[in-house]
């Protein structure tokens, strides 16, 4: 594995080397694969263009995460300015490396809109952005290209695995009572919990290399990396059990047309995104993750609310106020 990483770092050296010019576009294409934007990108699509589309996407999203996030976990590989000094740190992470959440995020998200647009520049253009996205990622520094080549893996095989999932679970849905679903989204999402716990609690008995923690220093002096911190899988759970009541819910109450006016659609993401702000933002300072277990606790409950928030209860206000249609 060392003669393996030694290639990895010689390769991201090389692509740093290639000047400091690729710096802004290696940041702006890295930052389509972050939390951000892709929490943008859902619920603009979910309030203001297609709601079944971005209830899909949705689960798309929270698959490959907490997919990835599980197999960090499990490979508890370095990333390049971890491993070697003469890596220039460009950019910060506090998670292990392989596989490369951006590269598996934005491989996924990829393929499923090349398949909903069904052209062939879909497919280019797709291919073009996983592709910009991954790039960067070495050339920042975070990720060896062993990372992204499994990032790639982990995405297609999400992906492929929700498409054929998909008409099944859409049709179990159609048919299954509401306790049913709700039951579904919470065994799913201490599945995630089990699992995370599971193995970090195999990962206790080996220890990272000190020297990860000083090289990574670099990045932010005086603080170091904690790549097993339970704290991103803890929200993913917690998303997908808001997630899937939500989207249980707002199918027998809220169902409602994203179509409408240019106004309508514009209040609609000013309100469903200022109520993320109120449960992401708001309740992240009255209720804050601290590292212990009441700490972790609020987190999932803070993730599992704005889930909720964005697929159920900002639909029913939405309807409230006149500025979604049911569907007739």
């Amino acid at each position: 594995m060392g003669g393996l990483l030694e290639w990895g770092a010689l390769v991201v050296r090389q692509a740093q080397s290639l000047g400091p010019g690729l710096l802004l576009p290696a940041q702006l294409f890295t930052l389509l694969g972050r939390e951000e934007f892709l929490l943008f990108l859902v619920t603009l699509i979910y309030w203001c263009l297609d709601a079944s589309l971005g209830i899909r996407l949705a689960f798309l999203l929270v698959s490959v995460d907490g997919l990835t996030g599980l197999l960090k976990l499990v490979f508890h590989m370095p990333r390049p300015y971890w491993y070697d000094p003469a890596v220039r740190v460009l950019s910060t992470e506090a998670s292990y490396g392989l596989p490369s959440g951006h590269a598996s995020v934005a491989s996924a998200v990829g393929l499923f809109f090349a398949k909903r647009i069904s052209r062939w520049w879909a497919w280019v253009l797709a291919g073009f952005i996983v592709l910009a996205i991954s790039l960067s990622r070495i050339y920042l520094g975070v990720h060896f290209p062993t990372d992204v080549a499994a990032g790639w893996m982990v995405g297609v095989l999400t992906w492929l695995v929700f498409i054929w999932i998909l008409p099944r679970a859409e049709a179990w849905v159609s048919r299954a009572k509401l306790i049913s679903q709700l039951s579904l989204a919470l065994v799913g999402s201490l599945l995630l919990l089990v699992l995370s716990g599971g193995t970090l609690w195999a990962l206790a008995s080996h220890a990272d290399p000190p020297e990860w923690a000083i090289t990574a220093s670099r990045g932010v002096p005086g603080s170091y990396p904690n790549p097993r911190s339970p704290n991103d899988l803890v929200a993913a759970a917690g998303l997908l059990l808001g997630l899937g009541a939500g989207a249980a819910l707002s199918r027998r109450y809220a169902r409602y047309q994203a179509q409408g006016s240019l106004s309508k659609r514009a209040l609609r993401f000013l309100i469903g995104m200022s109520g993320i702000l109120v449960w992401a933002g708001g309740l992240a300072l009255v209720l804050p993750a601290a590292p212990s277990w009441s700490g972790l606790t609020l987190l999932y409950l803070r993730s599992a609310i704005t889930g909720f928030w964005a697929l159920y209860l900002a639909p029913v206000i939405f309807l409230r106020l006149g500025l979604a249609k049911q569907p007739e």
